[in-house]
């Protein structure tokens, strides 16, 4: 499961979901609820909703062997509360870019 950032949209993802796929990995990748959408909707949203949305996927792949998840910024806060609620595999969560 690889996890987006805010106000951001699966698009941050594409590339490591192309390279996984090929790997034969499977992938998802769900959009956060208000992303990709405008400022007010997403201001309509909070952490739960979008925690909301990654159940979703989840509930989808919780039969796996395994579930290794990536999150970005945000969506790495939400992969760690999610491994703490929810069976997880592997965690790797990246951090938002840092400028010196």
């Amino acid at each position: 499961m690889l996890i987006h950032g805010l106000t951001s949209s699966t698009e941050e993802v594409w590339e490591i979901a192309g390279f996984l796929s090929k790997k034969n990995f499977t992938v998802i990748a769900p959009l956060l609820k208000g992303h990709n959408t405008s400022i007010p909707e997403l201001n309509n949203t909070n952490w739960h909703d979008w925690f909301n949305s990654i159940l979703g996927s989840y509930n989808k792949i919780k039969d796996s062997k395994k579930i290794f998840v990536i999150g970005v910024s945000i969506g790495a806060t939400l992969a760690l509360h999610l491994a703490k609620e929810k069976r997880v595999s592997a965690l790797a969560p990246v951090p938002p870019g840092v400028r010196r």
